[in-house]
């Protein structure tokens, strides 16, 4: 029974409290199938390499499963991972979990005896309220207004419709950084197609409905003149369901199910495209951030989700030239050794020349063309084209197919 004014002790659970014990240490060179067969063996579920690298002992079945079997773990380990000591507090451990670390590593002495692994571990990302920025008229006012009241009608369709909805990817990377978003991506907890009908009953436009995806796009929307906004047009927006992502094989499009929204920001392409802008009217304005974007687009840093990310889906080597070029955003480490993965991968069965085609007209639209071509090309991104697994427009591969000719690009000028 509990003694009136006494004291009674605080127990910190520490670190053990997150930590999985199941870790077996390997050396870098060993090939991706043989770490992969001792894992199994000793039921482990993440392979510690040192200096701070680390795998999943899932990640390397996929990247056996996508022909990496002969390469070496290091190739498709996560590097730069933060440790702690075996006695440090959950709280310590958690902090680097908001921060967007994926794994870190429990030491003792120099040792590992166990790993922390965010996707095991509940975590509430860190909230920053947005709302000055988004008030701030960056951009000419009425567009910004008109902005504004999208965001807000948007916010109370979802409450309405009990999906709530966020604006997400390249519309908060560019409020933070203080460009202009030429357009709006919105993110529904629920039924996407249904929102997006919903909002297009309130702003007007054309809704082009991608029901696979569980996606819809809608065109030529105007705010509504009653609202003193004189029926400003507000761009394409752009609507998804929240969603995780399954890529069966290497370049394959993925096979999508319904997921929470921290899921869906779990599954993108890099961290600056992984934050999310609360909508509902009682969370207005709310930054979520759980793989730090933010820092990231204050340090101008492109930082890749994961190191398989450029293998499941190439066309991201495009993505990361065309951000880099536009944005000024500098790739590190870690992204620059999986898109080298990526480009040495022999076979991309399930890629079509159509989405590689489609990736070079909008890095052609780009009024830094000429430097990321240039990029694009050091970073051997040409040799996609000339692997025979790549199938569609051009490809190598089936009769009456040709094959694409990498050419020095011209200048946009002389275009």
């Amino acid at each position: 029974m509990a003694k009136p004014g006494h004291a009674y002790p605080q127990v910190e659970p520490g670190v053990a409290a997150l930590m999985d014990s199941r870790v077996l240490g390997c050396a870098p060179a060993v090939t991706v199938a043989r770490a992969l067969a001792r894992a199994r063996a000793a039921g482990a579920t993440v392979i510690a390499l040192g200096a701070g690298r680390a795998a999943r002992v899932s990640e390397l079945a996929r990247a056996a499963a996508w022909g990496l079997d002969r390469r070496p773990v290091v190739d498709v380990a996560w590097r730069d991972l933060p440790s702690v000591a075996a006695g440090a507090s959950e709280v310590e451990a958690r902090r680097h979990l908001r921060a967007g670390a994926s794994l870190i590593l429990v030491r003792r002495g120099s040792r590992v005896i166990g790993a922390v692994d965010r996707d095991r571990v509940e975590v509430s990302p860190p909230e920053f309220s947005l709302l000055a920025r988004l008030e701030q008229p960056g951009e000419a006012r009425s567009l910004g207004d008109a902005r504004g009241w999208l965001l807000r009608a948007a916010g109370k369709i979802g409450e309405g419709l009990g999906a709530p909805a966020y604006a997400v990817g390249g519309f908060v990377r560019d409020l933070l950084a203080g460009a202009v978003p030429p357009d709006v991506d919105l993110v529904v907890e629920g039924d996407g197609v249904a929102f997006a009908r919903r909002l297009a009953e309130e702003i007007g436009g054309t809704v082009l409905v991608h029901r696979s995806f569980g996606t819809a796009s809608i065109e030529g929307g105007r705010a509504p003149a009653g609202a003193g906004l004189d029926g400003v047009a507000l761009g394409r927006v752009d609507v998804a369901s929240a969603r995780r992502e399954h890529y069966p094989t290497a370049g394959a499009l993925p096979e999508v199910d319904p997921a929470p929204l921290l899921e869906d920001l779990r599954r993108r392409d890099f961290s600056v495209n992984a934050m999310a802008l609360a909508l509902s009217p009682d969370r207005f304005g709310r930054l979520l951030d759980p793989l730090g974007g933010q820092a990231d687009v204050r340090r101008r840093r492109l930082r890749a989700l994961h190191p398989l990310s450029f293998v499941e889906d190439p066309t991201r080597v495009f993505r990361a030239a065309r951000y880099a070029g536009r944005l000024g955003l500098r790739p590190d480490a870690g992204t620059l050794a999986a898109i080298r993965l990526a480009v040495e991968q022999p076979r991309y069965v399930a890629l079509s020349g159509q989405r590689l085609w489609h990736e070079i007209e909008l890095a052609a639209a780009e009024p830094r063309a000429r430097l990321i071509f240039e990029r694009l090309v050091r970073w051997k991104a040409p040799s996609l084209w000339n692997l025979d697994g790549v199938s569609g427009r051009g490809s190598r591969t089936g009769p009456g197919r040709r094959a694409w000719r990498w050419t020095r690009p011209s200048s946009p000028s002389s275009r």
